[in-house]
């Protein structure tokens, strides 16, 4: 599988534009680092296990980050427990390679180790533990990401999770809004997946919240989306609809949102990003060999007012 990766990560490198040195050398050694005893397991072997990174279970996603007046970014995503029997070994050795990561990028894994006991507890629930991203950026040392499960206890419990977890970085005071327009349906509607760590070298770190939403609309996305105020957020259900067709009805896979908080307003997102799956609307259907897979979503970035551009 290392070998497999590493092609798969130089074309991506030269699709991108990167050199071949550098820093993207350096993340092609992190990348197999991370994969641990999974880069030696042969192709053919299949994957590991079941990740849930990927549709085809694959542990390793490849993207490329576009945004306008700024070069483009290599997006890497990495399971690193992905050889593990259970969640919580997959938890243990995820945290091992982070330190590991940490170590040679002078990383601080502080942030993680503030919200350990909500997100490692010792029988975990859900679809994985820890996941490990890096995006590569010309001129700039890589930034690292860290997304762990709000579901570790359970889907019914993560909310609190996320609530508690929300209020040990300082941003508590947003809890009452997010519920109220990011999860109004509930968890099994509105299912919050994924708890987002900037870790290193950003310019403002982030912590994210990711919210997949179950037979949604583009209206109901528009709802969610006035957590930011302003003009740009009334875009998002037009967005919905020109990907989706009207009337912009999720019904069999989910929207995802993004909020994103930083400490410069500590009870508002400063931003929402949101993913729009295409591959089951009916303009991206295709029969078998009738033209080419269409991508897997479409992504949209509302930044709040005066918030910094370029960042995902």
């Amino acid at each position: 599988m290392g070998e497999h990766v590493k092609g798969q990560m130089r074309r991506m490198c030269g699709a991108a534009g990167f050199a071949g040195g550098g820093d993207s050398a350096r993340a092609l050694s992190d990348l197999l680092d991370l994969l641990g005893p999974a880069a030696h397991r042969p192709l053919e072997a299949g994957p590991p296990s079941q990740s849930f990174v990927c549709d085809d279970h694959s542990p390793v996603e490849f993207s490329l980050a576009f945004s306008a007046g700024s070069p483009v970014s290599l997006r890497l995503l990495v399971e690193p427990g992905c050889s593990a029997t259970t969640l919580e070994e997959n938890g243990r050795l995820g945290r091992q390679a982070l330190k590991t990561l940490a170590v040679r990028r002078g990383l601080s894994t502080e942030p993680v180790r503030r919200v350990e006991d909500l997100f490692f507890p010792p029988v975990m629930d859900g679809r994985f533990a820890l996941w490990c991203a890096m995006d590569l950026r010309r001129d700039l040392p890589a930034g690292v990401k860290v997304y762990v499960n709000p579901q570790a206890h359970g889907r019914e419990g993560a909310p609190r999770v996320a609530e508690e977890a929300l209020d040990r970085f300082g941003f508590g005071g947003a809890w009452p809004a997010f519920r109220e327009r990011a999860v109004p349906r509930g968890p099994d509607r509105d299912e919050i997946l994924f708890f987002a760590l900037d870790l290193g070298n950003w310019h403002t770190p982030r912590v994210k919240v990711y919210v997949a939403h179950h037979d949604i609309t583009a209206a109901q996305a528009h709802t969610m989306s006035r957590l930011l105020p302003g003009e740009p957020a009334e875009r998002v259900g037009e967005f919905c609809r020109l990907v989706a067709g009207d009337p912009g009805h999720f019904a069999h896979r989910p929207l995802v949102s993004c909020l994103s908080y930083t400490e410069r307003d500590r009870t508002h997102p400063s931003g929402y990003t949101v993913h729009v799956p295409v591959r089951t609307t009916p303009r991206t259907t295709r029969s078998p060999g009738t033209g080419p897979r269409p991508s897997c979503g479409a992504m949209a970035w509302i930044p709040a007012p005066s918030a910094p551009h370029g960042r995902r």
